[in-house]
């Protein structure tokens, strides 16, 4: 991954978040983003990734810019989405330290100083969403969709794809002399550093309903996807070590053995 202006002196910490049609969000994003960091004592930079939204979201992140210079706009000429706008905010990242999170505000960010104390000396520190504030279907299928990726792919880490993530700048670009950041891989980011022989930490963060703007997932528009990426992170497993072939190998027979024990004990 090549950074525009990398470890940047002063800014310890950037944190990057990826936006579509999220205007009515914004404010509040960069002030509790504020009011998370501004009490640890080190220098961060905002920088929100507007993915070619269509409502107000530009213009609401140039005023923001304009008022407080350690937030930095960055716009994408067309929707490309969530994990090619998280590409864009990486390249342009300054610090030697890079947070995510959604600009939905459902992860908050008052819970990036925890998750900085609590990475230490590994080179990833997520979230796990403890208590989800999401619709019954959506929560099934996620719930369901990352059991089947940690059984698979990373059975320690609990939670696949919650948002808020805090990692050492170089040790992303480990990821990606592994593998380039394809489409989805947002929802891989943590499986994509234990496969890479990085270290991973974790610790329960909270989730909020969503209060403003509207969802742009779909449990139906998400399966297909995940699919896809599930495919491809397992080859990647697959072809960095043994020990996980045969993980992944027992794992398969498990699943596919699911439907004759049902059978059984329906016998």
């Amino acid at each position: 991954m090549e950074r525009e202006d990398p470890l940047t002196p002063g800014v310890a910490l950037s944190v990057v978040a990826p936006a579509y049609d999220e205007a009515p969000n914004l404010d509040a994003l960069a002030g509790q983003v504020r009011a998370a960091l501004e009490p640890l004592g080190i220098a961060w930079e905002l920088v929100i990734v507007d993915d070619g939204s269509a409502d107000d979201t530009p213009a609401v992140l140039a005023r923001l810019a304009a008022a407080d210079p350690r937030i930095r706009p960055l716009r994408l000429p067309a929707r490309s989405g969530q994990t090619a706008a998280l590409a864009a905010g990486f390249h342009a990242a300054r610090g030697a330290l890079i947070a995510t999170l959604d600009a939905d505000l459902q992860c908050p960010p008052a819970e990036l100083p925890a998750l900085l104390a609590a990475r230490g000396d590994a080179d990833l520190s997520c979230g796990i969403r403890a208590e989800r504030h999401d619709p019954p279907s959506r929560r099934l299928a996620s719930a369901c969709s990352n059991l089947i990726r940690r059984l698979l792919v990373a059975p320690r880490v609990r939670d696949l794809a919650c948002p808020l993530r805090v990692f050492r700048a170089d040790a992303l670009a480990r990821v990606e002399a592994l593998t380039p950041l394809f489409p989805g891989a947002h929802r891989w980011l943590p499986a994509l550093f234990v496969i890479a022989g990085l270290t991973v930490v974790q610790r329960p963060v909270a989730h909020r309903p969503r209060t403003a703007g509207l969802s742009k997932y779909t449990t139906r528009g998400r399966l297909i996807p995940v699919l896809r990426e599930l495919g491809h992170v397992l080859g990647l497993t697959l072809r960095t070590s043994r020990a996980r072939r045969i993980a992944v190998g027992l794992a398969l027979l498990a699943l596919a053995a699911v439907p004759f024990v049902y059978a059984l004990g329906r016998w």
